[in-house]
């Protein structure tokens, strides 16, 4: 029954894209969010679902009354910067987004983490008419503390995940802002495709369905150098990030080397030692 709750969300944040006024957009947007609340439960999860639950509550109330404040007001584009930093967990809502990505269950961490991130292009002109400079400090504020995550430790792969989202998330909003639509759009289909699979993946690991030489493999697809589907995603997320400011696009390369360097280090570990994430 979960499956079609996950088609249904996915139908109405792809329709939220088409409606002609603000408010279809904020319905179809909140509907999917609820709808995919009723993935926490499962028979068999392995996270502290009421945890994810509360936060993903919290986080989509508060960022839908910031997005109805600027319904009724035209005049408070900053509060749709305010609204959409607080969905994706840019700076200074990383740990809110965190907590509740890392308490979800796969399918939906990957809903809230990426498939939620189709409706960010609605808003490409709303945030075209922010001061870039404010955009850009945020976000060199957020992969400040993404790489500290890094460096300082991470609890699971599954937070190693969610502050990816988070990273892209920042990056799709700084083009939305900078770019326009089709460079943002791009990058999203890529990380799209790059999630799902890499979701589709550890949903396998997991229960410990893919172990030795499938494992290797798997782990080569996703993240083998020259080219596979996580070096081409940031491969693609780098080449937009050099139209941008030096700083910027120096802050997502650090954060990207870093990011795949574990992501790799602790998949090709994982072919070894079985454990739950």
């Amino acid at each position: 029954m979960n499956f079609y709750y996950y088609v249904l969300s996915a139908a109405l944040t792809l329709a939220s894209l088409s409606w002609p006024s603000f408010l279809g957009v904020w319905i179809s947007m909140e509907a999917a969010n609820l709808i995919v609340l009723a993935g926490f439960f499962t028979n068999i999860i392995p996270v502290q679902r009421y945890v994810g639950m509360l936060g993903a509550v919290l986080v989509s109330g508060l960022s839908s009354a910031l997005l109805f404040i600027c319904f009724l007001c035209d005049q408070l584009v900053w509060v749709v910067l305010a609204s959409l930093s607080l969905k994706v967990g840019m700076f200074p809502f990383l740990n809110w987004v965190v907590v509740v990505l890392v308490n979800s269950p796969w399918l939906v961490f990957y809903f809230l983490s990426t498939v939620s991130k189709i409706s960010l292009l609605y808003f490409s002109f709303a945030l075209a008419s922010l001061d870039p400079r404010v955009v850009g400090t945020l976000f060199l504020l957020t992969f400040f503390f993404l790489i500290f995550y890094l460096v300082d430790g991470l609890s699971g792969f599954k937070m190693l995940i969610a502050i990816s989202s988070i990273s892209t998330g920042s990056l799709i909003i700084v083009l939305l802002s900078v770019l326009g639509i089709s460079s943002a759009a791009t990058l999203l289909g890529v990380y799209l495709f790059f999630s799902g699979a890499l979701v589709g993946v550890l949903t396998k690991i997991e229960p410990g369905l893919i172990e030795g030489s499938d494992m290797l493999v798997a782990s080569f697809v996703m993240l083998g150098i020259p080219f596979s589907v996580g070096v081409f995603y940031k491969l693609v997320g780098s080449y937009y990030a050099c139209f941008l400011s030096l700083p910027l696009a120096i802050f997502w390369v650090v954060y990207s080397c870093l990011e795949l360097v574990y992501m790799g280090l602790w998949l090709f570990e994982k072919s070894s030692v079985n454990e739950i994430w």
